[in-house]
């Protein structure tokens, strides 16, 4: 046999490991896609009247509304209405500009 080095066989606990990441990473896109099938519609932001959640395809997207304007989770199309349209009760902190 010539000098050439020989690779060892991975020890039991390199391919423990190596298998916990797979399992880690495949139950991560799992909760991932649950999350993602959970997020549907618009929800409003706790604190912030003129701040709202849009999912989009199933990721949640923030956003706010423009200057002058508030979310309202109960308008159809557009969320965003004049403030004496809508009840900001519970969440008044509105984007200092």
């Amino acid at each position: 046999m010539m000098g050439t080095p020989t690779q060892s066989a991975p020890k039991y606990s390199e391919i423990s490991n190596s298998c916990s990441r797979v399992k880690r990473s495949v139950q991560t896109e799992q909760s991932d896609i649950e999350v993602r099938s959970q997020c549907t519609g618009r929800v409003a932001d706790p604190q912030q009247c003129d701040a709202y959640t849009d999912c989009i395809n199933g990721s949640p997207e923030p956003a706010v509304c423009p200057d002058g304007l508030v979310f309202s989770p109960e308008a159809n199309g557009y969320p965003c209405l004049y403030p004496q349209e809508v009840d900001c009760t519970g969440r008044p902190a509105i984007r200092k500009y």
